[in-house]
């Protein structure tokens, strides 16, 4: 099994949000692909497109440890969102005055 196969076997079913959308693997291949493309070795490869199973999959840590190595699991946990707000809260919203005034600055 490739990291591809258990993002693909795992997110079926799940489909982006928007006007058009689409399964939401695709996502997970296009951060594969950046990454890929920007000289990501294998295991960040692997770990990009495996980014968002533990989050929004029945997918555990220890599976991607057990399949896929130590470093693709941790590069996944890494992901993971860890914010002190709800994940189904609007995190871009919440964090927008960080991005845009990262100081602190009123």
């Amino acid at each position: 099994m490739t990291p591809e196969d258990l993002a693909t076997a795992r997110h079926e079913g799940q489909f982006r949000k928007g006007a058009n959308p689409t399964p939401y693997v695709t996502h997970c291949a296009e951060v594969a692909d950046t990454v890929a493309r920007h000289g990501g070795e294998a295991d960040t490869v692997s770990g990009a497109w495996l980014h968002d199973t533990v989050e929004d999959t029945k997918t555990t840590l220890a599976e991607i440890d057990q399949l896929f190595g130590n470093i693709v699991a941790a590069l996944v946990g890494k992901s993971l969102m860890t914010y002190p707000f709800p994940k189904k809260s609007n995190a871009k919203h919440k964090l927008r005055p960080h991005l845009t005034n990262p100081q602190g600055r009123r």
